[in-house]
């Protein structure tokens, strides 16, 4: 080991240091641990993620890992093969040689002096992922897991696809960062003079990932490795499964909770992608003394009592006026003792009628929707920022087919899935629909409560796809996005049905229109009783205050912003820009300049699927006295009837001068699509 350094009077850092696996690769780790650990051992917990440890996660470990070694836990963050200092190259998401890898390490840390051979595994979406997908391997020193912000089906819930499209903001803009991210070079204060040839043989092994993921169109063994919904039972280990409710993984919480069989335990916030502890939109909570909790039990057996705890937490959204971002969302914290719930009951709402008479039984609506709808969507991802979270929906809701329910008479508490079955036809053989869930307020605003998207081609599964006939009529089932949401009496719940939702999905290959049997079709709603168990949590432990531990020494040189802007040419074609510019930052403890930006512009035309383009730029650049690396990637996708096209670059220089010049280019066949 190396470069300790002493955090406090009771832990001690190591901010560098190797772990050598059985083929001869080094991967690079930094460590918290309590200064007696050399002489008593502790229980170890593992973060293993691709984002250089050193700077790209930096600012967030300090607030978090150093608060888990001072409870008495050796915390080792490591980076992923091929990323920050480790060796060789990474070549994919969750590859098996990764999840081996992880396996290794585990193994690593049990053996080591200072561990007492439990480990324990954490992390946020791409750590949140592995950790589940390395628990389902059983390395036998995995005692818990802790993810946050993850998946269990890599094909329907993540950047890829959604309901078998294609997610147009989301495929291109993921690969992008990546195909930047990845071959960032390692730190010459760590590695030495090896760094350049490192990072020039790591330059060679890169490939812009959007490629292999559009050539896997549906679920096959590409997105069913890694994805743990294959096998619930693989994992036999203790889980503790988190996200937030803006965010764009929560239905795997829910699921993973009714298909485990081990202890589990959930909590569904109403952050968008952070950690609770910085949770936002607020309330933030007590996360760290809430990990502490999970990890005591089960990886040093104390009996606290949290596995007797109710299954799932949850906030339960309090009904809001529509806007892009909150910096508090309202609402109640809610209980259930188990996942499925006893309190939540599947319920046929009322919401498919014609009149107050239920008139016209037979009666028939068409879609046909422009491709801008869906401009109040918000991202499917994100922060919980302003720009982020979907707006009011009325435009969206009066271009869409919509059905309104009367006044409620009473409130309404949904939980879990709401379930749609549409019996439809469409004049073309591929197309999809999309299904919006909304709270009508007594002044006509409509806030979004869920949504869900299906290819229509995927109407069996998303295995074996296959072409509708046109005319011909077809039941479909969708199950939207898990949802915790409560509506007043006096509102009203509309139902929104279209068939274009740009930028969230790739247009189909050609216009459609789509043919609703409203007496054929149902809404089920998952309506939740509420319990006197809620109130207890209003002074439970881990909704007191977050602790977070000093943040690491930085200066802020630019201050981040995420501004988001539409607007319309003279031709009617909408564009979408995203901007993500994380700022620069100085690290003051070894003097590493960090900067990142991301510029994404997204256009379509209202009345033309095929003119759907999407084009970023993305620069990365660190420096260090007279050192500096600069990366740039530029990424385009767009489409005719048959194929997607992918045009992708990548260039770095070195103190101004170019060191690598790469382009990919790339045309896929459309497969129901």
């Amino acid at each position: 080991m190396q470069n300790g350094k002493l955090q406090t009077s009771e832990i001690e850092e190591l901010e560098h240091f190797w772990i050598d696996l059985p083929d001869g690769t080094r991967l690079s780790a930094r460590m918290w641990r309590p200064i007696t650990a050399v002489q008593t051992p502790v229980p170890a917990i593992l973060e293993y993620i691709p984002y250089r440890k050193n700077d790209g996660t930096a600012y967030r470990d300090a607030l978090r890992l150093p608060f888990l070694a001072q409870n008495g836990y050796a915390v080792v963050r490591v980076d992923v093969r091929g990323t920050g200092e480790s060796d060789g190259y990474i070549t994919d998401e969750y590859t098996p040689q990764e999840l081996q890898d992880g396996c290794d390490v585990i193994g690593w840390i049990a053996a080591q002096s200072w561990c007492d051979g439990n480990v324990g595994m954490t992390g946020k979406s791409w750590g949140g992922f592995n950790c589940l997908q390395i628990a389902a391997m059983r390395p036998p020193a995995l005692k818990a897991v802790l993810a946050v912000a993850f998946t269990d089906n890599r094909y329907t819930d993540d950047v890829h696809y959604l309901g078998g499209c294609v997610s147009a903001s989301e495929m291109l803009s993921w690969s992008s960062i990546m195909l930047a991210d990845l071959p960032t070079p390692p730190d010459p204060r760590l590695v030495g003079d090896e760094w350049r040839e490192k990072w020039l043989a790591r330059l060679e092994q890169q490939t812009p990932w959007v490629e292999r993921w559009l050539d896997h169109q549906t679920f096959d063994a590409y997105w069913q490795h890694g994805s743990v919904c294959v096998d619930y039972d693989a994992i036999e280990i203790p889980v503790y499964a988190v996200c937030g409710l803006s965010d764009g993984y929560p239905n795997s919480v829910l699921r993973v909770l009714e298909n485990l069989k081990g202890p589990r335990k959930g909590l569904l916030g109403p952050w968008g992608h952070v950690y609770p502890a910085q949770g936002y939109p607020e309330p933030a909570i007590g996360f760290l003394q809430e990990s502490v909790r999970w990890w005591d039990r089960w990886l040093k057996q104390k009996p606290n009592g949290i596995e007797n705890e109710p299954m799932l937490t949850t906030w339960m959204l309090d009904s809001v006026p529509p806007q892009s971002g909150y910096d508090e969302r309202l609402g109640r914290w809610v209980a259930d003792e188990n996942w499925p719930s006893a309190a939540v009951e599947l319920v046929d709402y009322a919401v498919f009628k014609d009149g107050p008479n239920d008139q016209d039984k037979f009666w028939t609506g068409t879609v046909s929707s422009p491709q801008t709808l869906g401009k109040d969507g918000g991202q499917w991802w994100g922060y919980g920022k302003t720009g982020q979270l979907p707006g009011d929906q009325q435009g969206a809701d009066e271009a869409s087919l919509s059905f309104t329910s009367d006044h409620l008479e009473a409130p309404l508490d949904i939980l879990g899935f709401p379930e749609v079955t549409l019996r439809l036809t469409s004049d073309r053989p591929t197309g999809f629909v999309a299904v919006r869930l909304c709270d009508v307020r007594p002044d006509g605003e409509s806030t979004l409560i869920s949504y869900g998207v299906l290819n229509l081609t995927h109407r069996d599964g998303h295995e074996s796809p296959r072409p509708m006939v046109p005319g011909e009529q077809v039941e479909v089932k969708l199950k939207l996005n898990a949802t915790a949401y409560s509506l007043p009496e006096q509102h009203r719940l509309r139902l929104s049905i279209s068939n274009a939702y740009w930028p969230l999905v790739w247009p189909a290959a050609e216009s459609s229109t789509l043919t609703i049997f409203r007496y054929d079709c149902k809404l089920h709603l998952p309506l939740r009783e509420p319990q006197d168990r809620d109130l207890d949590f209003l002074e439970a432990e881990p909704f007191d205050p977050a602790e977070l531990c000093p943040e690491i020494p930085h200066e802020v040189l630019r201050p981040a912003s995420h501004p988001r802007e539409w607007e319309t040419d003279l031709r009617g074609r909408l564009f979408y820009t995203r901007t993500d510019d994380e700022g620069r930052i100085k690290y003051l403890d070894h003097g590493l300049e960090t900067d990142a930006k991301a510029v994404e512009v997204y256009s379509v035309l209202p009345d033309d699927p095929l003119s759907a383009r999407v084009e970023i730029n993305h620069t990365e650049e660190y420096q260090r006295g007279d050192w500096q690396v600069l990366i740039r990637t530029k990424s385009r996708m767009f489409c005719d009837k048959e194929f997607f096209y992918l045009e992708n670059r990548l260039q770095t220089f070195e103190n101004g001068e170019a060191v690598f010049d790469k382009s990919w280019e790339k045309k896929i066949r459309r497969y129901l699509l």
